[in-house]
C-alpha cells in the first residue's frame, strides 16, 4: 500500500482496501470542505466588517446631531425656567416693569418654539437611527 508518502504492507482484503480507500477520501473531501469554509468564513467576516462599517458612516452624522440637539434642548429648558420663575414675580407686573415683561414673554415664547422643533427634529433622529440596524 502506498499513502501519504509511505509504502507499506496492507493487512486486508480487496474489500477492506475499498473501505479503506473511500475513508480517505471522505477524510479528503472534509478537508477541502474545511478549508473553503475557513475562506467562506474570512469572506463572511470582511463582509460583515463592512457592513458595520457602513451602518457606523450612516448613524455617526445622526447620533453627533442628536446629541447637539440634546445640549441645546438642556440649556433651553434652563433658560426658559429662569424665565417662568421670573414670570411668577409679581413685582414684575408693575407699571414700571412692561418693556422687561413683554420681553420675558418673547423670551419664552421663543424657547418654547425651539424646544417644541428640537424635540421633534430629536424623534425624527431617533426613528432614522432605529431604522438603521444596531451594530453588532
Amino acid at each position: 500500500l502506498v499513502a501519504d508518502g509511505k509504502a507499506q504492507p496492507f493487512d486486508g482484503d480487496l474489500e477492506d482496501y475499498s473501505q479503506w480507500l473511500n475513508v480517505q477520501r471522505q477524510k479528503e473531501k472534509q478537508a477541502a470542505l474545511s478549508v473553503g469554509v475557513d475562506k467562506s468564513n474570512k469572506n463572511d467576516r470582511a463582509a460583515n466588517k463592512a457592513q458595520r462599517q457602513a451602518r457606523t458612516a450612516k448613524r455617526r452624522p445622526l447620533l453627533k446631531e442628536v446629541e447637539q440637539i440634546e445640549r441645546n434642548m438642556s440649556q433651553w429648558q434652563v433658560d426658559k425656567k429662569a424665565c417662568d420663575v421670573r414670570l411668577n414675580e409679581s413685582t414684575l407686573y408693575s407699571a414700571t416693569d412692561k418693556t422687561e415683561l413683554q420681553q420675558l414673554l418673547k423670551t419664552q415664547a421663543d424657547l418654547s418654539s425651539k424646544l417644541e422643533a428640537a424635540e421633534t427634529r430629536w424623534l425624527e433622529l431617533h426613528e432614522q437611527l432605529e431604522a438603521i440596524p444596531a451594530i453588532d
